[in-house]
């Protein structure tokens, strides 16, 4: 009669993984999951190079110590697991995992972006638009407009007149030039604001839309649109900026509905 086999030699007798497949596994996952999401990063996804190569060498130095006690006469032959090893590989592995997805995150990301807000206030487009008109004024009801005052040439606002302003941009304080691109009485007012430094952002516009739902109802649409070219700057804003904006809409209509129903 023949002998069962040993459960050693069952072991030893089983193909061992090769130690690149773990590499393999967390680069397609790190790689193919982001884009399944959000779209293809381009050459940043050659970040997920650094947590894959890591993570294997993390796991395969708990693996291959294990399988070599395994097959060996009282299992305690070969390499240790370390503890330290373990902990510190397993952490830098989710340290830059983290990191790379949040560029793959960021940079399919359209670098153009437009928040905004509804409100209807009770009260006629002709006195809605007497407040967002006097420029002067914006500061009393649009929070990260500290200062607007017109330069240049004189007379009433148009298109073309340039404010020198003081913007409150992502929790920072910087000057800039507002500039009218849009001046239609009771219906519509917008214009390019450009920080002078400090921002991540560019090509700035602010528009405000007035709707005539009665004479005592007006529909007012506020939008800020900007642009983040850099993934860098993307980042930050899609994790600091974009609620802080969203707020600021909000804001701001809240506050100009306040300045045009208030007794007079």
């Amino acid at each position: 009669m023949g002998h069962a086999p040993s459960s050693s030699a069952q072991v030893s007798a089983r193909p061992r993984v090769p130690g690149w497949v773990p590499f393999v596994v967390l680069l397609a996952l790190l790689v193919l999951v982001p884009t399944l999401l959000w779209g293809f990063a381009g050459p940043w996804v050659l970040l997920a190079l650094v947590p894959a190569a890591v993570g294997a060498l993390t796991i395969n130095h708990v693996r291959i110590p294990r399988e070599e006690r395994a097959v060996s006469p009282g299992g305690v032959a070969g390499p240790t697991v370390r503890p330290g090893v373990v902990v510190l590989g397993g952490l830098f592995t989710l340290v830059t995992g983290f990191a790379a997805v949040l560029f793959m995150w960021a940079e399919p990301a359209p670098p153009r972006i437009a928040i905004s807000a509804e409100r209807v206030i009770a009260a006629s487009a002709d006195r809605v638009w007497a407040r967002v008109a006097d420029v002067s004024d914006r500061k009393s009801w649009c929070p990260w407009i500290a200062d607007a005052d017109p330069i240049g040439r004189g007379g009433p606002p148009q298109v073309g007149s340039t404010s020198r302003g003081t913007l409150a941009l992502e929790r920072f304080t910087v000057p800039g030039d507002l500039t009218i691109t849009a001046f239609e009485p009771d219906a519509r007012f917008a214009w390019n604001v450009s920080p002078s430094g400090g921002s991540e952002l560019s090509n700035i516009h602010e528009t405000i839309t007035l709707i005539k739902e009665s004479d005592v109802l007006t529909r007012v649409r506020y939008e800020i649109a900007y642009e983040v070219p850099t993934v860098f700057g993307r980042i930050g804003e899609r994790i600091a900026v974009r609620g802080s904006v969203e707020r600021l809409a909000e804001t701001s209509l809240d506050n100009l509905n306040q300045r045009v129903t208030a007794p007079r």
